[in-house]
Formats: C-alpha cells, sequence, structure tokens
C-alpha cells in the first residue's frame, strides 16, 4: 500500500498567474491569449490555471482588478501629514505606468476587445478612479 502526499500549496502561484496573464494579455491581446501559455509562463499546467480560474474572462478581469488596486495605492490621499502637492502625485501616477506599462497595456486591450464585457462593477470601479484623480489634480 502506497502511501501518497500532497503536493503542497504554491503561495506564490496567484500573483504569479496574474503577472503572466498581464503580460499575455499585454502582448497578444484577449482573443490571442491562450491558457497553456499563460500557464506555462506562470510554471504551472493549465488545470492549475483553471483550479484558480474558472477561464480566460475570469482571469483577464483578476488581472485588471489586480493592476486596478495597485493603481488606486497610488492616487489614493497622501497620509496624515504628508503634503497633497500635485507634484508628488503627477510623478507617483507616471511613475506607476513607466514602472508597470502592462497595467496600460490591459487598459488598452479592455477598452479595444473587452468593452461588451465591461460590467458595472468594472464600469463603477474605472468612473470612481477618474473622480479621485480628478480630485488629486484639483
Amino acid at each position: 500500500m502506497g502511501c501518497y502526499m500532497a503536493k503542497p500549496k504554491d503561495p506564490g502561484l496567484h500573483l504569479r498567474l496574474l503577472q503572466a496573464a498581464s503580460t499575455e494579455f499585454t502582448e497578444k491581446g484577449f482573443a490571442a491569449t491562450n491558457l497553456t501559455e499563460v500557464g506555462q509562463r506562470a510554471e504551472v499546467t493549465k488545470g492549475g490555471v483553471y483550479f484558480h480560474f474558472r477561464g480566460k474572462e475570469e482571469l483577464f478581469f483578476a488581472v485588471i482588478d489586480y493592476w486596478r488596486e495597485a493603481q488606486r495605492q497610488v492616487i489614493q490621499a497622501p497620509a496624515d501629514g504628508e503634503p497633497a502637492t500635485l507634484r508628488a502625485f503627477l510623478v507617483g501616477y507616471l511613475e506607476f505606468h513607466f514602472q508597470h506599462p502592462e497595467a496600460s497595456g490591459l487598459m488598452r486591450v479592455l477598452a479595444a476587445e473587452m468593452r461588451d464585457r465591461f460590467t458595472t462593477r468594472v464600469r463603477e470601479d474605472h468612473q470612481a478612479a477618474l473622480r479621485a484623480i480628478r480630485s488629486r489634480i484639483r
């Protein structure tokens, strides 16, 4: 009788999948991206991708959420005691996009290929982000 041990959970896999998918979607667009290649880039099987995400569309929107949250951290109001300068905000915003070009690339894919699949939540989140940016600039 053999003893089978479960493979230990990989705590970094979810993030690796988001990063791999970010690169694939940015380079190839939504339609040309396949989950096998996302898995290969994240060093997991296609089944490993499906273990975390039900499909390509769910993965795409998870990637959008990931980058929107990262951007939200940059554009949020400064902590108490920090000066709220327009220069600091703009530098942080631009640095984010220069350091993470995939975030901007994904927004182009979203606008070009996924426009009809926008959910109410994605639209509201996008509008809230634009309001926050306008507020900070004012």
